[in-house]
Order: structure tokens, then sequence, then C-alpha cells
């Protein structure tokens, strides 16, 4: 299990530097929507990538917004712009918490 973790943790580091240079480079992709990418790969790793590449990543160049146009795609882009938003506030939420003893329920409360 140990040696799965790891194969993991290295894939989602190249699967975000990969992501991050794409979108720098070739993804004519709005900022906030780029910054969500980014840290939605950068939690999800290779599984992040996959539907990067599926729902995003334009497939020649100028064809990024009839490559978005479909409803599924728009629709991942949502998820993509809360999931970001969201595991970013608990992530930053729980560092802060964490600095204090209070009991597990009242963090968990304002956790999420």
């Amino acid at each position: 299990m140990t040696g799965f973790l790891i194969a993991w943790g290295i894939l989602s580091l190249f699967s975000f530097a990969f992501v991050v240079y794409d979108l720098k480079m070739n993804t004519p992709e709005a900022g906030v929507m780029k910054a969500g990418w980014a840290l939605v790969v950068l939690y999800t790793g290779p599984l992040g990538l996959f539907f990067y590449f599926m729902t995003c990543r334009e497939p020649m160049p100028g064809t990024h917004e009839k490559f978005i146009d479909s409803p599924w795609k728009q629709a991942t882009g949502s998820e993509v712009h809360c999931l970001a938003g969201d595991v970013t506030g608990i992530l930053i939420m729980a560092l802060f918490l964490s600095l204090y003893e209070i009991p597990r329920g009242i963090e968990i409360f304002f956790e999420y």
C-alpha cells in the first residue's frame, strides 16, 4: 500500500505540473478556472488530469470554445470551480483549527 501511495503522489505532482504548464501555455481559459483546474488536479491527481483532458484541454489551437460547448463539459467546469473552492476552504480551516484544542464535533462544524 505504501508503494501505491508513493506512486500516486508522484503521478499527482507530475499531473499538477503538466496542467499548470498547459494552462499557462496552451489553454485559453479564464484565470479563475485555470486556478480551479490546477487545484483540482493537485487534489485528485491522475483522475483530475483525465477529466482535464476530457473536458477542458482543446484538441487543436483555437477550438476551446467549441470543445467545451456541450452541457456535460460545462457541468464539469462548474464542478471544478466548486470543488477547488470548497476543498481549499476546508483545508485552510482544518489547518487553522488544528492549532487549537477544541472538541472534535465543534471542529468539524467549523470546517464544513
